[in-house]
């Protein structure tokens, strides 16, 4: 091996160490998938120009469970913990889009049924590109996913760039056609986040310290910090950092010390 190639190749292993300690530093982009884009957040209907009226009421997603809470004067008494599947709307799943072949019989184009194995709890998703996620919603159970009749599967198109918003399709046309958009809440009414944080409760963990900073990623502060007995959802580990959520006044995220948080 020549002198020259040497340099050249402890050059590239130079730049990889110094793209991996970067990449180290600002976070890092894990792997994500649908679940992790949906859970702990309630969404609603956009209101625009085309739907005025959207409905405003709260979709909430949770363990490939989804319930519904309607937006009224009643949120305002609280939501009966007890008594959860008043608001359980159905199950959920994803699959793969199947082809639209030409049927003479039908004289239109007619979906190709899902196999049953490629029907999924879960599904990972690019952390650059645009996203399109095929999901069957208010399923009876999921084992049994309607695979033939898909009148109701949607479309999700979303950008973890644009992480608020989801562009919501009818999937059964051979042209999804948009109906509008989906938006994240990271505000929403008291009851709503006390019940996200009730459906997520068995993945929180308690602040320890008397004080835990939070950070954008792993150099910069954002200001803002945890106290003890705080609860925060851990959602990554990269060394001795955890990626948490805290279902406050507003929804954050961002990262602490992982000595700053109970082990067991």
């Amino acid at each position: 091996m020549t002198k020259t190639l040497i340099i050249i190749l402890l050059a590239i292993l130079s730049c990889d160490a110094q793209t991996q300690k970067k990449d180290m530093l600002n976070g890092g982009t894990s792997a994500r998938t649908v679940n992790d884009f949906l859970e702990g957040y309630a969404w609603i209907y956009e209101k625009n120009d085309n739907y005025p009226h959207a409905d405003q009421s709260f979709w909430i997603y949770n363990d490939n469970k989804l319930y519904f809470i309607k937006n009224n004067n009643k949120l305002e008494n609280g939501i009966d913990y007890l008594n959860i599947a008043k608001y359980f709307y159905g199950f959920y799943c994803f699959f793969p889009r199947t082809p639209f072949p030409y049927i003479e019989s039908a004289r239109n184009n007619v979906y190709t049924p899902i196999p049953k194995d490629s029907v999924f709890l879960d599904m990972p998703i690019s952390s650059t590109k645009m996203n399109e996620i095929f999901i069957l919603e208010g399923l009876d159970k999921i084992e049994e996913a309607y695979t033939e009749m898909q009148y109701r599967a949607m479309s999700y198109s979303f950008s973890l760039a644009q992480s608020n918003y989801i562009e919501t399709n009818r999937a059964w046309l051979p042209v999804p056609g948009t109906i509008g958009g989906t938006l994240r809440i990271i505000e929403p009414p008291k009851p709503i986040q006390d019940f996200i944080k009730y459906l997520r409760r068995d993945k929180l963990k308690k602040i320890v310290s008397t004080k835990s900073d939070i950070y954008n990623n792993l150099r910069i502060s954002t200001k803002m910090y945890l106290i003890k007995e705080d609860e925060g959802e851990i959602l990554e580990e990269k060394n001795d950092w955890l990626k948490i959520r805290y279902y406050g006044k507003k929804t954050i995220e961002g990262w602490i010390k992982k000595s700053d948080v109970e082990t067991n």
